[in-house]
């Protein structure tokens, strides 16, 4: 049970790069929307938006440059700047922003939703 947003986020980016799905569903409330604000832009349910990871995360990673988090009660929202870069040359493809929202219920954190956004 993960009992804070932080603690949310860090398990979100070691089991994006190890592409545990299984752990990465387990972040997530059954609803929880992503959206993609960069085009084409769109709004994916979790099974469609860790379709396409395997293929992306084989050769890239992401790994978090900053982090702001707020918590108002039994929500919470991040900004969270990341890089993805090259897993061998570390070599910087791009970076950008998530903004994640989470919500807790009975004393465990999951995210609701993910917006990201490529600078």
């Amino acid at each position: 049970m993960l009992q804070s947003p932080d603690a949310v986020l860090n398990e979100l980016y070691v089991r994006l790069n190890a592409l545990e799905v299984p752990g990465l569903r387990a972040l997530f409330w059954p609803w929880a929307l992503l959206v993609r604000a960069v085009s084409p832009q769109a709004a994916l349910s979790f099974d469609a938006w860790v379709a396409p990871l395997p293929s992306l995360f084989t050769e890239y990673e992401e790994v978090e440059l900053s982090r702001e988090v707020e918590t108002h009660g039994l929500a919470a929202r991040a900004t969270s700047r990341f890089r993805i870069r090259h897993r061998q040359s570390k070599a910087t493809l791009r970076e950008g922003t998530n903004l994640i929202t989470f919500t807790q219920e009975a004393g465990e954190w999951r995210i609701a939703s993910v917006t990201w956004v490529v600078d």
